[in-house]
């Protein structure tokens, strides 16, 4: 058993004060070591998340370029759907061009899908010549609730009549008779429904009816006519074959 020598001198309270300063070291340690373990849960959890993303985006990867283009154009088509209800997004580039800028392998599919690009929802002037080449020979939905979308675009729309099964449209009062002027320019055989609106009533309270001559007077398929503030003849032969007109 060791002693203590006798010549070793030892300070009354000492054994207290070690005692208290190796009770305040060891609580900076712990806290320390506390700090310690929150930041490695930190960083095994963003570790997870990565891995996770990662591995999601690894499954997609390897889904099937069929798969991928169905799930593309769903996306494409909910888009267009919920410009219907009025909740469509804040118009910017086409579902189908932010698609397209994935990645390389998305590109490639999406280049591959011709009707990823044949629905024209307020589609700026600036990308309808792309979505046209893109779409190939695919039938063709187009939509322009904004009049304001309409104007720059419209003569570069009705250059694709032959195309188009579904088109809706909104004018302003004093562009109506311009537009009016172009439907009769190419027959429209693949078109189903047809929606036509004017946003605000003429100052002049009077606008011409459609013409006759509308879609050159070939439109065998169309089954749907909607109206607002316009009207037709009601002797042209283009709506003979309606099931539904709506006129407001």
């Amino acid at each position: 058993m060791m002693t203590l020598s006798a010549s070793l001198d030892v300070i009354p309270g000492m054994g207290s004060a070690v005692i208290e300063h190796c009770r305040v070291t060891r609580g900076h340690v712990d806290k320390d070591i506390a700090g310690f373990n929150k930041d490695m849960a930190a960083l095994t959890e963003s570790s997870r998340g990565l891995r996770s993303r990662g591995i999601t985006f690894s499954c997609i990867s390897w889904l099937p370029p069929k798969t991928l283009s169905t799930i593309f154009t769903y996306i494409e088509e909910e888009d267009t759907l919920k410009s219907h209800t009025g909740t469509s997004r804040p118009r910017a580039a086409p579902i189908s061009m932010i698609i397209a800028h994935v990645c390389r392998h998305w590109r490639q599919i999406a280049l591959e899908s011709p009707t990823l690009w044949a629905s024209l929802n307020c589609v700026s002037a600036n990308w309808l010549d792309i979505m046209f080449e893109r779409s190939k020979k695919a039938i063709l939905v187009v939509i322009y609730r904004s009049p304001g979308s309409l104007r720059k675009c419209f003569q570069q729309i009705f250059s694709q009549l032959p195309r188009i099964k579904f088109l809706q449209l909104c004018s302003y009062p004093w562009e109506v008779n311009r537009i009016l002027d172009c439907l009769p320019s190419q027959p429209a055989p693949s078109l189903q429904t047809c929606k036509f609106s004017v946003a605000r009533k003429s100052r002049t309270g009077v606008i011409r009816p459609i013409s006759d001559a509308i879609f050159q007077g070939q439109a065998p398929l169309l089954r749907s006519v909607e109206l607002t503030e316009c009207t037709f003849r009601r002797t042209s032969c283009i709506f003979s074959r309606l099931r539904t007109l709506y006129v407001r």
